[in-house]
């Protein structure tokens, strides 16, 4: 079964950001068992219900061993695979600060949840693994897992560390994240090194990006005189 949830597309550039180290995290509800990475080790347990992978993780044999009944397809520029017995769905949507994906933040973080009353898992994977299919599961652990958002950027970060949502789409979910909780746990700052607004959660690793920027430039002079 195929579902097309949507296809916004918006031309602004894709926001660089790169990764943020962060804490381990305790978890916060009881329903959710601690993450792990699966066999296949490009594909993350997010939680035992759902999984999170670029699209070159996506796989037949992967799809099988993890029982996998649903999949969501966070991407325009890829096809919807045709699997028998699996549902799939798309929410068609580029990787842009300018889209709103929040319109399918309610809507996804639903399915995923009728899925595990029904004693299935769900992947959710877009091209990389990293901003539009790494959102679509913090608003899941938001709204069912009660996780406040830097909490749950935490634990998804741990079970992946290369998830990245961009500055869009993380003011979209701090926008989520206070509807569902009445306050804000990541808030949107000035960093002076990406010249913009970045999530407060980003700025350590703009730290370091600073540090080594600066430290190769000395290495290099040094070597030059």
């Amino acid at each position: 079964m195929k579902i097309i949830l949507g296809n916004r597309i918006d031309n602004n550039i894709r926001d660089p950001l790169d990764a943020v180290e962060v804490q381990d995290d305790d978890k916060e509800n009881g329903n959710l068992n601690k993450p792990s990475v699966v066999p296949n080790s490009a594909i993350a347990q997010v939680t035992p219900w759902m999984y999170l992978c670029g699209a070159n993780a996506v796989r037949l044999q992967s799809l099988n061993a993890l029982r996998v009944t649903c999949i969501v397809n966070a991407t325009v520029e890829l096809p919807l695979l045709p699997l028998d017995g699996i549902e799939v769905l798309r929410v068609g949507v580029v990787d842009s600060p300018g889209v709103d994906l929040s319109a399918y933040f309610d809507s996804i973080a639903d399915k995923v949840e009728e899925v595990r009353e029904k004693g299935g898992c769900v992947l959710v994977h877009c091209t990389a693994g990293v901003s539009r299919s790494a959102s679509l599961c913090l608003a899941y652990l938001m709204k069912y897992q009660h996780m406040p958002l830097r909490k749950a950027f935490a634990h998804l970060r741990n079970v992946r560390p290369a998830v990245r949502p961009n500055s869009g789409f993380f003011r979209q979910l701090i926008d989520l994240e206070l509807r569902l909780f009445g306050r804000e746990s990541v808030s949107m700052v000035f960093n002076e090194a990406a010249g913009t607004q970045i999530p407060d959660v980003y700025e350590v690793d703009y730290q370091k990006m600073v540090w080594f920027q600066r430290n190769y430039r000395n290495v290099s002079l040094a070597r030059n005189c």
